[in-house]
């Protein structure tokens, strides 16, 4: 049987002229959010949610939407996250680059690898570590909230944990997520929503509302941190 590290950590072959490529790039992403992450001036909004699922000890999952993940992404670097990272050629450069913030990326996703990617994850929220899915991906529609991560959390017992973030200034990308990046000091706004536990066995009708529930109140939270950037509200 092959370790949780191995399924984890596995990814696609390459040639070798793509392994130095992406290796390269994930180096240069590394560099760029490090460097732009040390002028951002970030507040963060509702850390209760969060410190309450670790000082309980809870098995949770960070539910992030794909254009909100850069600044989450570095403020929980170093923690051991184990973040889900498709096996797409995007996906590779990604899982570098988490790897090298600290992260131990599953590698995997609903499209491809899906049934590898669902079961690691399901062991990592078993064994107590904290896993990470961006459910509206990997290709979207974007803000439409995919099942698997549910379905996950309700097999492991774990609950959800939305996160967002806003920032002004920003760029906001031409790609289907219309992902966010804060420019060199910005004000940067994360906030967590409140967590969310899943029931055992979801399934038919009633996974369906719930996921229906959940997206709801991630596109909420979104909508909540919009207006951070003017004027933070608590």
């Amino acid at each position: 049987m092959e370790t949780e590290a191995a399924v984890t950590r596995r990814a696609p072959a390459l040639s070798r002229r793509d392994r130095v490529f992406i290796s390269t790039l994930g180096w240069l992403a590394w560099a760029l959010l490090r460097a732009l992450g040390m002028t951002w001036r970030c507040r963060i909004l509702r850390g209760e949610h969060h410190a309450m699922l670790t000082e309980e000890k809870l098995s949770f999952i960070f539910s992030i939407w794909h254009d909100n993940i850069l600044a989450p992404f570095l403020h929980h670097r170093g923690k051991g996250v184990m973040p889900m990272v498709s096996h797409h050629r995007d996906g590779e450069m990604i899982a570098r680059t988490a790897s090298l913030l600290g992260y131990d990326p599953i590698r995997g996703s609903s499209t491809r690898g899906g049934g590898e990617a669902f079961h690691a994850a399901v062991r990592a929220l078993l064994d107590g570590r904290t896993v990470a899915i961006m459910p509206d991906g990997p290709r979207g529609p974007r803000h439409e909230y995919k099942p698997g991560t549910i379905l996950i959390a309700s097999r492991a017992g774990a609950w959800l944990l939305p996160m967002t973030f806003d920032a002004i200034p920003k760029i906001v990308f031409k790609s289907w997520d219309r992902m966010k990046l804060p420019l060199p000091f910005a004000r940067v706004f994360m906030r967590y929503g409140a967590p969310i536990q899943v029931p055992a066995e979801l399934e038919g009708e009633r996974l369906e509302t719930f996921r229906l529930e959940v997206e709801r109140a991630m596109n909420d939270l979104d909508e909540l941190c919009a207006r951070d950037v003017v004027g933070p509200e608590r």
